[in-house]
């Protein structure tokens, strides 16, 4: 992220509109980012846009391509969330602008925690069914059950 930050600091103009798209923790666009484009005389809301929105990725669900996951954005301020929500929505089916850069890189880690118990559970199912292992596959629905009702909430959150 450093060295693509650096790169891109050193390339940026007026009016651009700059989003960070990777898993990262709360901060970054704020605390990395945002310094080296001032160091470049860029503020974010006033020469350029600055947002952060997570990569969003669902594999082995069919249902779900990039277009229509939900993208979660935040900005630098009101005019950064605006920028990267109009950008997004050229293409997105989705787009839920949220209060601020940290508030969508907390939002990752959200969704990463969540997507880390679907993928453990599809990966010891299987294991399970040919065992006929019964609490194992009671306990792999139960999880199941509990990240998606958890996945509701934190939609529901998202859409407030």
């Amino acid at each position: 992220v450093v060295q693509a930050v650096d790169a891109t600091a050193d390339v940026a103009r007026k009016g651009q509109l700059i989003i960070l798209e990777s898993t990262t923790y709360p901060g970054t666009t704020v605390e990395l980012v945002q310094p080296k484009l001032a160091a470049k005389g860029l503020k974010p809301g006033v020469d350029i846009y600055l947002a952060f929105s997570p990569e969003r990725v669902d594999p082995g669900n069919p249902q779900y391509q990039t277009k229509n996951i939900p993208k979660v954005v935040g900005g630098v301020g009101p005019d950064s969330t605006r920028a990267a929500v109009a950008f997004y929505s050229q293409v997105m089916d989705t787009v839920i602008p949220v209060s601020s850069p940290s508030v969508a890189e907390m939002v990752k880690l959200l969704i990463e925690g969540q997507e880390a118990v679907v993928r453990t559970a599809r990966e010891v199912l299987p294991l399970a069914e040919s065992a006929n292992d019964q609490p194992t596959l009671d306990l792999l629905t139960q999880r199941m059950q509990v990240h998606e009702k958890n996945a509701w909430m934190l939609r529901s959150l998202l859409k407030k």
